[in-house]
């Protein structure tokens, strides 16, 4: 009869375990959604810009030679601070991290659509490549 009882005991406990690990643990869909869109603003972010930097070489009056630095720019920042993202995830939490990430890249993009020079375009685009560092390495361990 005690093993009964203390079968009847242990499924209780996990069911209660199950229930309030249910309470803390965030909607994974909502979870996966945020984690695409974020992938979606980087991948899309590389096609506009190479779409359009011909008109921002008309409009910003830059040689075609330097045209490379609007690209370079965001994948050497980008590449050169991934590790130091994954460890800024570490230490402050992924969720932070990413909101980070989102925010900084956001606010870079809106610099870089209202340039009024070169400079400040491939100022724009070095934050850009500096912001999802923080997001990046996250997107796999949440």
């Amino acid at each position: 009869m005690a093993e009964v009882d203390g079968r009847a005991a242990d499924r209780d406990a996990t069911q209660l375990m199950s229930v309030a690990s249910t309470d803390r643990e965030p909607n994974r869909w909502a979870v996966l959604a945020l984690l695409s869109v974020a992938q979606l603003m980087v991948v899309l972010d590389a096609t506009i810009v190479t779409i359009a930097i011909p008109s921002a070489q008309e409009a910003l009056h830059f040689s075609t030679q330097s045209r490379q630095w609007i690209v370079t720019a965001y994948a050497l920042a980008f590449g050169s601070l991934l590790l130091l993202g994954g460890k800024l995830g570490d230490l402050f939490g992924r969720k932070w991290a990413l909101i980070a990430g989102l925010v900084g890249f956001s606010i870079a993009s809106a610099i870089g659509g209202l340039a009024q020079s070169f400079g400040v375009l491939v100022a724009a685009r070095t934050l850009q490549g500096h912001s999802p560092h923080c997001s990046h390495p996250r997107r796999s361990g949440c």
